[in-house]
């Protein structure tokens, strides 16, 4: 599928920007200016901005958890990493974190750190798309560990069985905490899983974010029909399960050959200079101005004043910064 040059830059945009929030996060971390709990999608990037991108405006999502930056994007910078660092002006008030927010306005959510919850509650959205007869489809996104969940198995039945709008898609980074796949799952591809259910299922690479693009709009069309698609992309988890682990259960070396073959934001930058679409110096203006925009996102946010003990405490801030705002 081809687009026009503005497209490009815009998807070569998302590619970076979501690159370096990661980056920025582990650094003002690391460095104890930032404080919570982080799970980075390094690595990962092309799934997650090729599936917001095809988002339509009927379209609901519930992601897989390693989506941060593209939730930046999709909720407001400024709302997203105030939510991040528990901070009062947060999409929930700073309540919710960045894994357990709901954002109904968005079509985004419910999401929760019980893995395999969330998607089931996604399954439950689908339903009420199909009753009412919407045009849209739910896009419900997991890892390849939260797909061992039993509760996810209970959804995929009844996806199936009752040909719910859903795109189901794995993102499969070969690593669910600190389980290789390959240990846990006895199929090399998880798109098998999905046909045991009944459901149209296809792997691609997911470091492609042009063919991670083409295979959700095309998805997401059919999902919309009641037909529901059970999607795999495999990538490779970069960082460890959250920022500081020193990931001493695997061979590094499979981090290093990812970050020097199979980059994605590397070769999103590499396909559009190899095919003249831009230049050297308009990818470089691009990375310097997302690299301004984050540095003072998270600078302003962490300069907000954080929220007191009556605010955490109180029950009616709650309830109105969760569910209402």
């Amino acid at each position: 599928m081809e687009y026009s040059k503005q497209e490009y830059l815009k998807t070569y945009e998302f590619m970076t920007y979501s690159r370096l929030f990661e980056e920025i996060c582990e650094e003002y971390v690391m460095k104890g200016i930032a404080g919570g709990f982080h799970h980075l999608g390094t690595g990962d990037e092309a799934v997650g901005v090729g599936i917001f991108e095809s988002l339509g405006p009927n379209d609901w999502i519930v992601p897989e958890h390693r989506s941060r930056p593209m939730l930046a994007k999709y909720f407001g910078q400024h709302e997203f990493i105030s939510e991040m660092l528990a901070k009062p002006n947060g999409f929930n008030g700073g309540m919710a974190g960045d894994t357990h927010y709901c954002v109904p306005a968005k079509k985004a959510g419910p999401y929760s750190a019980l893995l395999g919850q969330s998607q089931a509650m996604g399954a439950g959205i689908a339903l009420n798309y199909k009753l009412d007869k919407i045009d849209g489809c739910v896009v419900i996104g997991c890892g390849d560990g939260s797909l061992n969940e039993g509760v996810i198995a209970e959804a995929l039945t009844m996806i199936a069985a009752w040909k719910l709008p859903v795109v189901w898609y794995v993102q499969n980074n070969n690593w669910g905490m600190s389980m290789p796949s390959k240990k846990i799952n006895a199929i090399s591809s998880l798109a098998k899983r999905g046909e045991g259910f009944g459901l149209v299922s296809a792997s691609y690479d997911g470091n492609d974010v042009f063919l991670v693009k083409e295979v959700m709009q095309e998805a997401m069309a059919k999902a919309r029909k009641g037909e529901p698609q059970f999607i795999e992309f495999k990538t490779v988890r970069w960082a460890g399960h959250f920022v500081g682990d020193p990931q001493l259960y695997r061979d590094l070396a499979e981090v290093q050959d990812a970050r020097t073959n199979t980059d994605c934001v590397k070769w999103c930058r590499n396909h559009l200079l190899n095919r003249k679409i831009a230049t050297v110096e308009e990818l470089d203006t691009i990375d310097e101005t997302q690299r301004k925009l984050l540095y003072d996102g998270f600078n302003a946010a962490l300069a907000e004043p954080d929220k007191t003990a009556a605010d955490i405490l109180d029950p009616n801030k709650i309830f109105a910064e969760i569910y209402v705002k």
